[in-house]
């Protein structure tokens, strides 16, 4: 069907959601599965100065706490821009760990990982986690993160610019504009839209060492991009040999 056919498209998924047959991550159980429970950042800019969590990883149930330091001790890397801009200048890509290192530069950052046989015990334990924040200034509106003197989110991004784009024939336009009787300038502000999925993200991972694979089961687009994304050639969250990723929303899957 071209893109400018103004029929409707009979949608395919609709029945199982209305009759009660979708399938979700948390329709899934793995034998021997755990839980993760993220401790997220309550500041929109801080400095983290110190994580005490020894009493999280005594709580009941714990299997295990995570903070960037084990990232860093796993060689696990930063995770990949996979949005490749045209730009005028080399476009800016900071160094975005999966936990944060040193800093957290948005509400809901995540901090540490929480890994328990249960939801309700990995709650409770990351309850007992003490995040010593150092509250730092904090610009939430993009104009005026470009402000001089405006608190800058990346050390890496100067200015708080991560690209500049441009396209057209800049001599021509800045022609016609000369030429123009009138010129009418006006300002569009984009509104910000965020999603409200039925399930929010989630995945299951199982390691099947007979294979030496990772089965990745999750929500979500894209099942070919993340399965090399966690590739050991992608951002290294993946030490076996291959990786098989499993999108039972798309009904796709990737070796």
């Amino acid at each position: 069907m071209r893109l400018d056919d103004a029929r409707s498209v009979r949608r395919l998924e609709d029945v199982r959601f209305l009759t009660g047959r979708g399938r979700y991550a948390e329709d899934f159980t793995l034998p021997g599965e755990l839980r993760g429970y993220l401790v997220r950042s309550p500041h929109g800019h801080a400095a983290i100065d110190g994580i005490e969590s020894a009493a999280a990883r005594q709580a009941p149930g714990v299997l295990g706490v995570y903070t960037e330091s084990d990232l860093r001790a796993d060689g696990i890397g930063p995770l990949p821009c996979i949005a490749q801009v045209n730009t005028i200048d080399p476009l800016i890509v900071p160094p975005r760990y999966a936990l944060a290192r040193g800093r957290v530069r948005h509400v809901g950052d995540p901090v540490a990982l929480v890994v328990a046989e249960t939801r309700d015990l990995a709650r409770d334990a990351a309850e007992l986690i003490a995040v010593d924040y150092r509250p730092l200034d904090a610009v939430a509106d993009a104009a005026a993160a470009l402000s001089p003197g405006a608190p800058l989110v990346w050390d890496e991004a100067p200015g708080n610019l991560c690209y500049r784009f441009q396209r057209g024939d800049r001599e021509a336009t800045e022609a016609a504009f000369a030429q123009a009787a009138h010129i009418v300038e006006i300002e569009l502000i984009n509104n910000r839209l965020v999603p409200n999925p039925i399930e929010t993200r989630a995945a299951i991972g199982s390691y099947d060492p007979a294979e030496d694979c990772l089965h990745l089961l999750l929500t979500g687009q894209g099942v070919h991009g993340t399965s090399a994304g966690s590739s050991p050639n992608g951002y290294s969250a993946c030490r076996s040999n291959a990786s098989r990723s499993w999108h039972p929303m798309s009904a796709a899957a990737s070796a």
